[in-house]
This record gives structure tokens, C-alpha cells and sequence, in this order.
């Protein structure tokens, strides 16, 4: 399992930066953060199963497929409210439904283990729940 690390570097790409801390894949340091959720992953699997899971320590919610990671839904949480602050489909499997895969596990999580509102923050939780407007009623007011 890839783990973040941050690192200060020269940004890679050569351009003129601000010299702020970078983000960098390392292979070491494999650990798994799963936990078992209520919500079966087993009600998600399309044409190949994917993995879901809700990442606390990285604050995100990701799908696999195996060990490849298609997306990741990250979020911002206060006692009462969760922000879904962005969703990101690695480009290679974008098109295919991923993203709306994983709203879907992530929103019935977050209704089924907590109680915490929903703030939709990004572009697509917006117009995810405006696709699913019964779902509105987990949306902070």
C-alpha cells in the first residue's frame, strides 16, 4: 500500500514554486487502515468488485480495485458536521461510475455509523445530491 509522506523538495516538474511541503508516494511503511464498517462493501460491486473504505487518519474515503486505488473521496469533520471537501477519480478510470460508487458508499457510512450532518463542498458531492434528492435529509441546513 502506497503511504504519503511529507517531504520538502524541489518541485519535480522544474516550475517556480512557494517552496511548500510536497506530497510524495513511498512504498514503505505498508499499513492498513480498513476498518469494518456496517455498510457491506458487497452492495457495491459492479462489473468487478471494489473495496471501499473510510481512511480516518488520511480523512477520505477510497475505492480499489485490488491493490490499485481508483479514487478517493476526502472529507473535513466537526462533531456534528462532515464536509465532503473533494472527489477524485484517477484519470485512467474516469467515465466508468466510480465516483458516484463511491458517494454512495460513503453517504450510506456516514448515515448508517454516525450522526453527523453532511455539507457537500465540493462540485460533485453538490450535484450528487442534487441527483438524489432523497438523500437530502442528510444534508446540513
Amino acid at each position: 500500500m502506497r503511504v504519503p509522506r511529507k517531504t520538502q523538495s524541489a518541485n519535480p516538474l522544474g516550475y517556480a514554486g512557494s517552496g511548500r511541503a510536497r506530497y510524495h508516494l513511498s512504498l514503505s511503511a505498508p499499513t492498513d487502515l480498513r476498518f469494518e464498517s456496517r455498510v457491506r462493501p458487497e452492495n457495491y460491486a459492479g462489473e468487478m468488485a471494489h473495496t471501499f473504505a473510510n481512511e480516518p487518519d488520511a480523512r477520505r474515503y477510497s475505492m480499489r480495485d485490488g491493490d490499485t486505488l481508483l479514487g478517493v473521496l476526502d472529507y473535513a469533520a466537526n462533531d456534528s458536521e462532515i464536509a465532503l471537501t473533494r472527489a477524485f477519480t484517477l484519470p485512467p478510470f474516469r467515465g466508468r461510475g466510480y465516483a458516484a460508487e463511491l458517494m454512495e458508499f460513503a453517504v450510506n457510512d456516514i448515515e448508517t455509523n454516525s450522526t453527523l450532518r453532511i455539507v457537500p463542498s465540493c462540485w460533485y458531492a453538490a450535484e450528487w445530491f442534487e441527483r438524489n434528492p432523497e438523500r437530502a435529509g442528510l444534508l446540513s441546513r
